[in-house]
Parts: C-alpha cells; sequence; structure tokens
C-alpha cells in the first residue's frame, strides 16, 4: 500500500510540474528554463504574499492544481510528441530518479553533513503562518537570520503535498538537484555536439568531483580500492582535502611532493554540485547551483539559439537578487556572471534588452524586501578582507583540486567555432577563483584553521561547477579535434569520482532503505517510533529535549519531525547561524542540568519557558536514577507517559497536566 501511495503521488506531483513546464513554455523557451522558471515564479511570488498574510496549510490545493495541470497537459498534449519537449522531460525525469535513488537508499536525518538543521529549518516553513516564522529551535525569536528560499520552497511544497518535514526534505531534494540537472542539458543542448559528447559531460556534471578525483589512489596510502572504507575516504577527500588529508591517509609518493603532507591547520573545503548527493543534506549550496546554471542556460541560449530574448533576459536579471534569499554567499559571483554578461553585450544587442534585464532584477528584488527587512538587520554581516599572510593555499593541493578548470580556461583561445565564448567564460572565472586567494569574506562565525572555510566551501564549488561546465562545453564544441579530445578527457578524468561514489553507493549500509519521511535513525526502537509518533499528532506545545556534548547532535530532531517547537535546537548550529546569542550557553546548561535532575525548582523551569512535552528519549532511557529524580520534582503538573514495554528502562514524554 505505501508503494501505491508513493508511486500516485509521484504521479500527481509530476502532472503539476509537466503543467507548470507547459504553462511556461507559452512565455519561456519550452523544456529546462520553462519548467525552472515556472517553479521559480510560483515560489517567489508565494514567498512575497506569505510575508503579508500566511496562507496556513493549504493541502486541499492539491486536487484543483492537479486537475489545471491536467487540463493544460491536454490541451498541448501534442507538443509532448515533439522532440525536443521528450527529450527535455526525460533529463528531467532520469534525474530526479538519480537524486531520489540516493535519498531512499539513505534516507536518515541525522546531524552529520548538516541534515538535521536542514530538516529544521524546512519544518519552521510548514506551518504556514506569516513569514518570517517562529523559529522552532529558539521559539522567542522569529527566523529572520539565515537565508530562507530554498527551504521554505519545501515548506510549500510539503504544506501542499501533505507530506511531513522529513520527507519533504528528501524529496525537495531530488527535484531541486533534478531542476539543476535538467538546466544542464538545456545548456549543452545549446551546443552543437553528438550525443556522446553530451552524456559524457552531464554524467560529469551529475557525477563528478574535483581534480582531485582521478588522482586521489594515486596519492592515498594503499588499500582496497572497492571498498567501504577507501570509498568513504576518496568521497570525503574530494571535498575536504586541504586540511583534512591526514599523514596516515597520505602514501609514500604524496609524502615526498609535498613537505606538509598534514596540510596541518588552515581547513579549506569544496562542495561541487556532484558531491550533493554522498553528502546527503539540502543546504543552501544545492539553491546556488540552480541559479548558476539557469544563468548558463539562458546566456547559451542567448548566444546560440536567440529565441524569447526579452523574457529570457527577465529571468536572467531576476536570478541576480533571488540569490540572496537562497544562498547569499554566491550572490556576489551571480551579480558578477549576470553583470559581466550584460556589460559584454553593450553596444552589441539592442538596449531594449538591458531594460528587460534591469527590469527583471527590480522584480526579483521586489520579491525579496520583505524578507530583506530582518535578514538585513539580524542576518551574519560579512566583510571582505585581503587574505592574509599564512591563509593561503598550498599552491600543490590548490592546484590539484582546480586543475581541470584552469586548464580549460587557459584553452579558451583555442576553441575554434566557440572561441568567443569561450573567451568570455574563461574572463569570468578564472578571475573569481584567482579572487578567493586574495579576497575572504568574514562573517563571525569561524576563526583561527577556519577563518577561510566558508568562503572556501561556498565559492569554490561554484566557481568550479559552473566554469568547468562552461568551459569543457566550448572545448567539446570547438571543432578543433585535438582541443576536443583535450575537453573530453578533463571530463573523463573528473568523472572517475563516479567509481567511488558507485562504491560509496553499492558498501555503505542501507539500515532505513525507502523510509523517506527521514525517521529510520529515531525510529528504530520501537518504543521511541512511538514516542515520536504521539508527538506528530498531538497539540502544539513547546517540546523540551535534552543538549548533547556528543555525536550525533540529536537535540531538536523530535520537535521538527513532529512539527512542533523546541525550546532549544543544537547549540553550536545555532551559535554559527547567529553569533549574537548570548543567552544560548546559560540555556544550554540548564537543559543539561535538568536531564541530569540537578536543577533547582524544576517546574518553575519548565513553567518559566511554558514547557508542554518533555521527552525522555532512547538515549536516556536506562538512566533510571535521574529518571527517577525528574519524575519526582515535576509530577504534580507533569503526567508522564511510558512507551517502553521494558521494566528497566523508560523511553516517554512528560505531558503537562490540564
Amino acid at each position: 500500500m505505501r508503494l501505491i501511495y508513493f508511486l500516485s503521488l509521484a504521479t500527481i506531483v509530476y502532472v503539476n510540474f509537466l503543467g507548470l513546464t507547459l504553462a511556461g513554455g507559452r512565455i519561456l523557451p519550452a523544456g529546462a528554463i520553462a519548467r525552472a522558471g515556472a517553479v521559480i515564479g510560483v515560489c517567489a511570488a508565494a514567498f512575497f504574499f506569505e510575508h503579508f498574510i500566511g496562507f496556513g496549510q493549504v493541502q486541499w490545493l492539491l486536487p484543483p492544481l492537479t486537475i489545471a495541470s491536467g487540463f493544460i497537459v491536454w490541451r498541448h498534449r501534442h507538443d509532448l510528441l515533439q522532440r525536443s519537449t521528450l527529450v527535455a522531460e526525460a533529463a528531467f525525469v532520469v534525474a530526479v530518479g538519480y537524486g531520489l535513488c540516493w535519498k531512499l537508499a539513505f534516507p536518515q536525518i541525522v546531524e552529520s553533513f548538516d541534515e538535521l538543521s536542514d530538516v529544521h529549518l524546512v519544518a519552521n516553513y510548514m506551518t504556514g503562518e506569516r513569514l518570517p516564522p517562529v523559529d522552532m529551535w529558539l521559539p522567542w525569536q522569529h527566523l529572520d537570520y539565515y537565508y530562507a528560499f530554498q527551504h521554505y520552497a519545501a515548506g510549500l511544497f510539503g504544506r501542499i503535498t501533505g507530506l511531513g518535514a522529513g520527507a519533504s526534505f528528501n524529496v525537495a531534494a531530488a527535484l531541486l538537484s533534478g531542476l539543476v540537472i535538467a538546466l544542464a542539458w538545456d545548456f549543452l543542448e545549446s551546443f552543437s555536439l553528438r550525443l556522446p559528447a553530451k552524456l559524457l559531460a552531464i554524467v560529469c556534471f551529475a557525477v563528478g568531483g574535483t581534480g582531485l578525483s582521478p588522482l586521489f589512489h594515486l596519492i592515498a596510502a594503499p588499500g582496497g580500492f572497492f571498498s567501504a572504507e577507501a570509498a568513504h575516504d576518496a568521497v570525503l577527500h574530494n571535498s575536504r582535502f586541504i586540511g583534512w588529508f591526514e599523514e596516515k591517509t597520505a602514501s609514500g609518493l604524496w609524502r615526498s611532493l609535498s613537505p606538509e603532507p598534514t596540510v596541518a591547520g588552515l581547513q579549506l573545503p569544496i562542495e561541487t554540485f556532484g558531491q550533493q548527493f554522498p553528502i546527503g543534506g539540502f543546504h543552501a549550496p544545492l539553491s546556488g547551483f540552480l541559479f548558476l546554471v539557469l544563468a548558463l542556460a539562458i546566456i547559451a541560449r542567448l548566444a546560440l539559439r536567440p529565441t524569447c530574448k526579452s523574457q529570457l533576459e527577465f529571468l536572467l536579471g531576476a536570478s541576480v537578487p533571488l540569490t540572496i534569499c537562497a544562498n547569499a554567499w554566491v550572490f556576489p559571483l551571480q551579480a558578477i556572471l549576470v553583470g559581466s554578461w550584460k556589460l559584454w553585450d553593450i553596444g552589441t544587442a539592442p538596449l531594449r534588452e538591458l531594460r528587460f534585464s534591469i527590469t527583471g532584477f527590480a522584480a526579483g528584488l521586489i520579491a525579496i524586501l520583505p524578507f530583506l527587512a530582518g535578514f538585513a538587520i539580524h542576518g551574519h554581516g560579512i566583510s571582505l578582507v585581503r587574505v592574509q599572510p599564512g591563509q593561503h593555499s598550498p599552491w600543490l593541493q590548490f592546484l590539484l583540486l582546480h586543475w581541470p578548470l584552469i586548464l580549460a580556461g587557459l584553452l579558451a583561445p583555442f576553441a575554434g567555432r566557440q572561441r568567443g565564448l569561450a573567451l568570455r567564460f574563461a574572463a569570468i572565472f578564472l578571475p573569481l577563483l584567482a579572487a578567493t586567494e586574495l579576497l575572504n569574506a568574514f562573517d563571525g562565525a569561524y576563526g583561527g584553521d577556519f577563518v577561510r572555510f566558508n568562503p572556501a566551501l561556498k565559492w569554490w564549488g561554484w566557481i568550479f561547477t559552473g566554469g568547468f561546465l562552461a568551459l569543457s562545453t566550448c572545448l567539446l564544441a570547438s571543432g578543433r579535434r585535438l582541443v576536443s579530445w583535450v575537453g573530453a578527457g578533463s571530463l573523463i578524468l573528473v568523472s572517475l569520482f563516479a567509481v567511488d561514489l558507485g562504491s560509496y553507493f553499492a558498501l555503505r549500509p542501507k539500515p532505513y532503505l525507502g523510509q523517506l519521511n527521514g525517521e529510520g535513525f529515531y525510529a528504530a526502537d520501537p518504543a521511541n517510533a512511538r514516542l515520536l509518533a504521539y508527538l506528530k499528532n498531538a497539540a502544539n506545545g513547546l517540546v523540551l529535549e535534552n543538549v548533547y556534548d556528543d555525536s550525533p547532535k540529536d537535540t531538536g530532531i523530535y520537535g521538527s519531525l513532529s512539527g512542533k517547537p523546541d525550546l532549544i535546537g543544537v547549540p553550536w548550529i545555532l551559535q554559527v547561524w547567529d553569533n549574537r546569542l548570548t543567552e544560548l550557553p546559560g540555556l544550554a546548561a540548564n537543559v543539561g542540568r535538568f536531564y541530569r535532575g540537578q536543577i533547582p525548582a524544576a517546574l518553575d523551569f519548565l513553567g518559566g519557558f511554558n514547557v508542554r512535552y518533555v521527552v525522555w528519549s532512547v538515549r536516556e532511557s536506562t538512566d533510571l536514577a535521574n529518571w527517577s529524580a525528574i519524575d519526582q520534582a515535576i509530577e504534580a503538573h507533569y503526567a508522564w507517559m511510558e512507551f517502553s514495554a521494558t521494566p528497566d528502562r523508560h523511553v516517554g514524554l512528560w505531558v503537562r497536566r490540564p
């Protein structure tokens, strides 16, 4: 029955996406750009209006929307038989299917690569209240200090389809990555490439790593190539290389090449688009990639297949301000990409096209103004500073990561019939890469060894993914055999990451296969599963959960997955998001003392925050002494609800008495 339900829901969701695509195709070029433009337009409009009035629970919209989409599909049924439409839809379906394979295999939500914090962000937007919503990890304030658009869209999707926060998190990640891959395919379609070349480029984009991909097993200590440990190391170090490549992992060859094999100190990560799948989160870089590849697809259309130019210029301009609320870190990069392109067009393109881009920028800015009203005040202040001596990347490690992009950029003058386009892309992406070694964006969140952590993580992945896709495609389409071969060879080498990715997928344990709600890790214990099920169906109220110092950081999960606010979420994540929360250390300490049965006047502590539910999860279940101390202290106002059938442990909730 569960399979029938999800297949039926998947069909309904696809019909709605197809209807949006065909409706958007009346204005924009049919296919990926129309689909992405329509989805972004609908979400941006809802995002704008919900800052004035919350729409509430809108699951009732699903039937009329599906009927309307079905009508649009029927009206345009003849268009579905066109080759371009079939190819575009096939690319989207395959791309979403690829993302779903990862999510079905590894749906569990734990705090390893921001999964827990991401599902918390999605849960904040599922209440349907006026935006910005109450921060469900610190419910005495609003969530207006963090970028929001991607998680809002996932929450809106969950509210329409009736999915919970965990399922919305997993399914929305697959849909968003599908939109990005489909746009990359549309970008490739603009070039006169044969099918094998397009397939090679899209595979590299979707499953490729970095320049380290073909070299890792040469510089890593010998081990089983096809083993879970080797695959884990390869996947990890393709993104976490500089500052993480430990001496025990390094081979003798690497130690002979590098005077500092451990690169102790400075930690500089990179996350390309292909690395988002094993990471498994739903973090803001995904929507940054969406606007990046949307801009590239539009640029390729305008340069090589000029149709609907005014509409495309409008959407290109709108992509810049929308990046602020999607992934503010890459806003300056998106602005440079689009702005540089428009500057080159001055004097060669009609002035009205520039006016449409400016109009699109203004429309996008107006759409996010309500969001900016809070974000500009409460969000992280970011200052550009010069990279100090001793903070630069070790040159050998830098080249190992980025050599494919650098090589493709240096070959741009030899790109034959795509020389002009290649030179433009090289003049954008190579200086951006060089600038990351000159400028650092400091937001106060990190220091010491992590002083360049955020800029490297956010900027390098964006620059490498977009630049290598754009430049390698120009080399493939150059019409010069040697240049095309070099481009294809680079793509193949970067795509070797797929071998380790495949090993990682195949050999990593899958204990929660198919549990798209993301609760498998916490519902593995039957008593804990019943606790979570009760909370999901209980009346709304504040939840108190223990604060942990070890991994996994489970604080806040029961509230987020049940759609209820927590007194406190994961403290270290909250402090990274907003370092002005001076009350957080004291509150976290008091929560710890409460769970150890050491806080005086426990009832006053709970009553002061109006706590309705106190969680005693499987992690505390064997701590019988502290359970007894807490029960005696609060039993006058809180009734214990037991979910464990075993006498030597407790799993359940204290529920405030009426």
